[in-house]
């Protein structure tokens, strides 16, 4: 069933990426999916695979940003991130990542906070999101 949600998920963005040359291309559209599939992958125990679907849902916020407001899909790429993390980070088993571990995707999540606030000048929620991330990376 997960398979084929997927499945589905990665159809819908091979088809928003091919609108990505028109006059207003379909981000927003494109963001969602990326980021559903990272949280499919994340599901199925593929860190490592969902960490780079959620750096391609990153790079399509960086594209965005130069026409549209994506602070509000920061929050949720940043939210994904942590709540990837936090599974990781609860989770017994031991995976090879190359990018880490849990704290590869806490940093990462801190990285879109940073990218953010730097376009926000009166940013409470973002503190208070990069505050909580910044407990996490701390070693205990």
């Amino acid at each position: 069933m997960i398979g084929l949600a997927a499945d589905r998920y990665r159809t819908s963005a091979e088809t928003y990426e091919t609108l990505l040359p028109l006059s207003s291309p379909p981000y927003r559209e494109l963001f969602e999916v990326r980021v559903k599939i990272g949280e499919l992958l994340a599901f199925q125990k593929k860190y490592d695979d969902a960490l780079q679907m959620y750096q391609s849902a990153g790079d399509i916020v960086s594209s965005a940003a130069a026409t549209q407001n994506v602070i509000d899909w920061q929050l949720r790429l940043s939210s994904a991130l942590e709540t990837t993390g936090d599974a990781l980070r609860i989770s017994t088993e031991t995976l090879p990542l190359s990018g880490g571990d849990f704290m590869a995707f806490y940093k990462r999540a801190l990285a879109v906070l940073d990218g953010a606030s730097s376009n926000v000048s009166d940013a409470p929620t973002l503190q208070s999101r990069r505050d909580q991330l910044l407990a996490k990376l701390k070693p205990n």
